[in-house]
């Protein structure tokens, strides 16, 4: 039996080969600028073969559940990193992702009200299993832009719910993914590091954005 791939290394290949599956076997969708979503599914559609020797693993679309539970972001649960992020994020590209009363625990952290939805749009995991049960239950989350969707903002903003899913929800690996409509090879495939700030992050991005 074929072992299941989990190294970091290793996943960044499989996602790559998928992009080369994609130009040819989804060709059409790219010539007519189908939705995010449409090539959302189609990738997971191949991501599911790509890890048919993880079988303890299922791969889910837009999965807004924590077990039985809404997968919310606690905004009590942050350290000064995200709090540096919080703030580019407020005063450099007007993201209000937390309130001052969030940042400084006045809130309820565990009143759902007072937490954010996350609902990414594609996760390899364990169903119905917790990070606190098996630190493995988690394996990968992705989120995708199209090229006609590189503002700043949904740039920014997805790679701080990649870096707070890596930290909050135990998820091994986090990738953002810019679909090419002109040249699907030149695809970018960014790993998301959770130690790094999202100011240097998103520099990082944009640079490979508009590099290719």
């Amino acid at each position: 039996m074929t072992k299941c791939v989990k190294s970091s290394e290793g996943l960044e290949k499989n996602l790559n080969e998928i992009i080369e599956i994609m130009s040819t076997e989804d060709a059409t969708l790219f010539e007519v600028k189908a939705s995010e979503r449409s090539l959302c599914f189609r990738f997971g559609i191949h991501l599911v073969d790509m890890l048919k020797d993880c079988t303890e693993y299922s791969v889910d679309m837009e999965y807004n559940r924590s077990e039985s539970y809404s997968k919310r972001f606690r905004a009590g649960i942050i350290d000064a990193s995200i709090k540096k992020d919080i703030k580019y994020l407020h005063d450099e590209l007007k993201i209000d992702v937390f309130d001052d009363k969030w940042l400084e625990g006045e809130k309820d952290i565990s009143d759902a009200e007072n937490q954010k939805l996350f609902v990414p749009d594609l996760i390899v995991h364990k169903r119905n299993v917790s990070n606190y049960e098996d630190k493995e239950a988690n394996l990968i989350v992705l989120e995708f832009k199209t090229s006609n969707n590189k503002k700043d903002v949904s740039i920014a903003y997805d790679l701080f719910k990649l870096k707070l899913s890596k930290l909050q929800f135990g998820y091994a690996h986090a990738f953002f993914i810019c679909l090419r409509y002109d040249k699907p090879k030149d695809s970018v495939i960014y790993s998301v590091d959770e130690s790094k700030l999202i100011i240097d992050m998103f520099a990082e991005v944009k640079a490979e954005v508009k590099s290719n």
